[in-house]
């Protein structure tokens, strides 16, 4: 019955995804090109990394992960953005990236992964 409730809570209510500080190796396909990055924070619901340009919120992206010597696929949608402050990088972007679809085989993978850089 807990989880229906939470179903209907505002956003804002709704409990935070807990995130693990993982840096590992992303390429990140969107409209007009891909990049490679890395990540910042992996949860369940979704992952963070740093772009060489804008993503607007709202765009579709795939993101290829790389957990060990596996690729994970995930699909995704650009939840936030800001851009970077940090002096070594500038011109670049924080992106959020909102978890739309996912294969069971990269959940229990990013699942099973360890908080620390693996890259």
């Amino acid at each position: 019955a807990w989880r229906s409730s939470r179903a209907r809570l505002p956003r804002m209510l709704k409990p935070r995804a807990r995130r693990k500080a993982i840096v590992v190796p992303v390429q990140v396909s969107a409209p007009g090109g891909s990049f490679l990055s890395v990540t910042s924070d992996i949860s369940d619901r979704g992952l963070s990394v740093v772009a060489p340009r804008r993503l607007a919120i709202g765009t579709r992206v795939y993101a290829q992960v790389m957990i060990g010597s596996d690729r994970q696929l995930l699909e995704g949608e650009v939840a936030r953005e800001s851009p970077r402050a940090d002096s070594n990088l500038l011109g670049t972007w924080r992106i959020g990236i909102r978890v739309t679809a996912i294969s069971t085989a990269a959940a229990v993978a990013l699942d099973h992964t360890e908080a620390a850089s693996v890259a």
